[in-house]
C-alpha cells in the first residue's frame, strides 16, 4: 500500500507537468512519501497488535489460558438470552478441584500452576470450539456447552473428569474433580442465577464424597430432576 501511494504521488507530479533539472528528484519525490506512508503502515499495524492483545488479556487468565469470569458471565448471559428466544438448550458445567490445598502444599505453587493448565489443556481438547472453559476462580472453572442435550452434556462432562483423573494420577497429584452440571431447557433469568445453580450442585457433589458429578435438569423455572 504505501508503494502504490508513492507511485500515485510520483504519477501526479508527472501528470500536473511538474519537470526538475534532475530525473533523480523524482525518485527522491517519490522516496519521500514511501517513507511517510511506510512509517505510518507500520506504525498503525503496531496499534492494531496491541489492541488486539490488550483486548485478549482483558478476557483471558493470564495463568490457563482459560476465558476469565468477566467473559465467561457475559457469554453465559447471551446464551441465555439466546436459549430465550429461540428456545436452544445448553449446559453449565461447575469444576471444583479436590484437595487442590496439598498440591502447593507438598509440590509447591509452581506444580499447582502445572496442575491448573493441565486440567484447562485436557478440556480444550475434548470441547467444541464453539464451547467456553473459564476460570472463575483459584481452582475453580466453569463450562459453557452450546447446544447440548442431556446424553451429550453428561457423556462430555464425564469424559472430561476421566482424562483428568488419569492424568492426576499419572503425575502422582492426588487431586481429583467435584462438578456440578445443569442442563438448562429453560434457562433461568440471569447468568449469575445459572452459575449460582450449578454452584450448589457441585458443593453437594463435594459433600457427597467429593470426586463425583451432581446433575440437574432447569426446566421453567423449576429444578425437574436431579441425580
Amino acid at each position: 500500500a504505501s508503494a502504490v501511494s508513492a507511485f500515485v504521488w510520483l504519477f501526479a507530479e508527472i501528470i500536473a507537468g511538474q519537470s526538475y533539472s534532475h530525473v533523480g528528484v523524482y525518485f527522491w519525490n517519490m522516496f519521500i512519501p514511501f517513507g511517510f506512508f511506510l512509517i505510518i503502515s507500520l506504525l498503525l499495524s503496531a496499534l492494531k497488535g496491541m489492541l488486539q492483545n490488550a483486548n485478549t488479556l482483558a478476557h483471558t487468565d493470564y495463568l490457563t489460558g482459560a476465558a476469565n469470569s468477566r467473559l465467561f458471565f457475559n457469554l453465559l448471559q447471551c446464551e441465555i438470552e439466546r436459549s430465550k428466544r429461540y428456545g436452544n438448550s445448553f449446559a453449565l458445567a461447575y469444576f471444583d478441584l479436590d484437595d487442590f490445598k496439598k498440591i502447593n502444599d507438598q509440590f509447591g505453587h509452581s506444580t499447582g500452576n502445572d496442575v491448573l493448565r493441565t486440567i484447562v489443556n485436557i478440556i480444550r481438547q475434548n470441547i467444541r470450539k464453539t464451547d467456553t472453559i473459564a476460570r472463575i476462580g483459584g481452582d475453580e472453572f466453569c463450562l459453557l456447552l452450546l447446544e447440548a442435550d442431556q446424553e451429550k452434556a453428561l457423556t462430555v462432562v464425564s469424559k472430561i473428569q476421566r482424562l483428568i483423573t488419569a492424568e492426576m494420577f499419572k503425575h502422582s497429584w492426588l487431586v481429583t474433580l467435584s462438578i456440578g452440571l445443569l442442563l438448562c431447557r429453560n434457562a433461568p433469568g440471569t447468568a449469575d442465577e445459572a452459575i449460582k445453580i450449578a454452584d450448589r450442585l457441585m458443593y453437594s457433589a463435594k459433600l457427597n464424597g467429593k470426586n463425583g458429578i451432581r446433575y440437574s435438569i432447569y426446566e421453567n423455572g423449576n429444578i425437574v430432576a436431579q441425580l
